[in-house]
């Protein structure tokens, strides 16, 4: 997908959300509600080059991230912060082990569709960076802990990264209360970026012609309410 049709894309979703408005703000709560927090867990799928030449199938990790309504007047508009952490696996012997780990911090700006019942739809459009950084460490076992006398020292690492953009597609469930402030977040986001240099936890590298990921999530999110109405 190129630049220009996931723009485009955007813009049509963009178009589409803000002629709805949100039913369940206006008939269910009295309440304004100035942000969101949440935190939850996530499965990494890189796609394509990536894939190939990483020999990873999925990864999983961590996602959390804060979201406030920038114009009180319009809710349907939020902007915030989005981090996640990912864990690919490792390779080890006797001494040494190497941890490959992924990073991504990204801005997003976010536009809520409708609601339908307890269930209101959104989409996010994200810019930001992913890293991917490989370290190596003592391989400590249990008598290491035990005795006290394991080293934690990063041995080595190096790391990469790459300018990422994309878009996320979810839904969050609605409380039946609503003076309840938590609820379900399902979302699923795809982060398109470019080629690099990738640094397997070998440390070879390979280059990679494309870095996409699909990440599935699920996530505990916090409303934090304004005054009322």
């Amino acid at each position: 997908m190129t630049k220009t049709k996931l723009l485009l894309i955007s813009i049509t979703l963009f178009s589409i959300v803000l002629s709805v408005k949100p039913t369940y703000a206006q008939q269910n709560d009295s309440t304004k509600y100035s942000g969101e927090t949440w935190f939850g867990f996530q499965t990494i799928i890189p796609l394509g080059d990536l894939a190939k030449k990483s020999g990873i199938n999925a990864g999983v990790g961590l996602n959390f991230g804060l979201i406030f309504t920038p114009v009180k007047t319009n809710e349907n508009i939020q902007v915030g912060l989005d981090l996640g952490v990912g864990y690919f696996g490792m390779v080890k012997d006797s001494v040494f082990k190497t941890n490959n780990n992924f990073y991504t911090i990204n801005f997003l700006s976010r536009v809520k569709g409708p609601a339908q019942g307890r269930v209101m739809t959104y989409m996010d459009v994200i810019v930001g960076t992913k890293l991917f950084i490989i370290a190596t460490h003592y391989n400590n076992n249990l008598d290491n802990f035990l005795s006290d006398n394991a080293d934690y020292t990063t041995l080595d690492s190096k790391t990469s990264s790459v300018f990422s953009y994309g878009l996320g597609i979810g839904f969050k469930v609605l409380p039946k209360d609503k003076n309840t402030s938590g609820m379900l977040d399902i979302r699923c986001t795809f982060l398109k970026s470019g080629s690099m240099m990738y640094d397997t936890p070998y440390y070879t590298e390979k280059w990679v012609s494309s870095t996409n990921i699909v990440m599935p999530q699920i996530s505990y999110l916090h409303i934090f309410k304004g005054r009322k109405r």
